[in-house]
């Protein structure tokens, strides 16, 4: 841990193009949160994190990135939906990922646009008063959810609708969930 954080303070060249960050026992999850904010700030292009010990929050400068250009997260992470995120993101991988609502905390409707994604892989989510996920991806070319494996909490059992806007087209999902 000493090591991470004396190579992102000593690093000569202000910009990375990558940072992959794996620790399965590493518990501290405000300095693996300062971490990513760190090489946010270097204008990292891809980052991929796989952090399995406890639930983190994903600090809020991911969201705004004009450099980042793919997202890959396994964690037990926490995402607060924002009003606009991911201007530039190319490529967004997630999983184990929690969704929580609190943009339109009166709505259990989210709307997300992602204005270049290419790809979308989400597996084994959890979304928390969600009912509706809107999806504005004009340049999606391959999306792979695993709708089987997302849970949709308070509820004991509800419709999930998923809409994939592209292109003035809308291709819609539904996903009865039940536990």
């Amino acid at each position: 841990m000493n090591f991470v954080d004396r190579v992102l303070l000593h690093l000569e060249n202000p910009k990375l193009h990558s940072f992959y960050l794996s620790c399965d026992n590493y518990s501290d999850a405000s300095r693996v949160n300062a971490w990513i904010s760190a090489v946010i700030k270097r204008q990292v292009q891809k980052l991929d994190i796989n952090y399995r010990k406890e639930e983190f929050v994903l600090p809020r400068c991911v969201f705004g990135s004009d450099s980042l250009r793919e997202l890959n997260l396994v964690a037990e992470c926490i995402i607060k939906v924002p009003a606009s995120c991911f201007s530039r993101l190319e490529i967004l991988d997630l999983s184990r990922v929690t969704f929580l609502n609190t943009c339109f905390p009166n709505t259990e409707e989210i709307t997300l646009t992602f204005p270049v994604l290419k790809v979308l892989t989400v597996y084994s989510t959890k979304l928390v008063n969600v009912k509706v996920v809107n999806l504005n991806v004009p340049a999606l070319r391959s999306c792979n959810l695993d709708t089987y494996q997302t849970r949709c909490v308070p509820d004991d059992s509800h419709d999930l609708l998923i809409k994939i806007l592209r292109n003035s087209n809308a291709l819609v999902l539904s996903q009865k969930i039940m536990f």
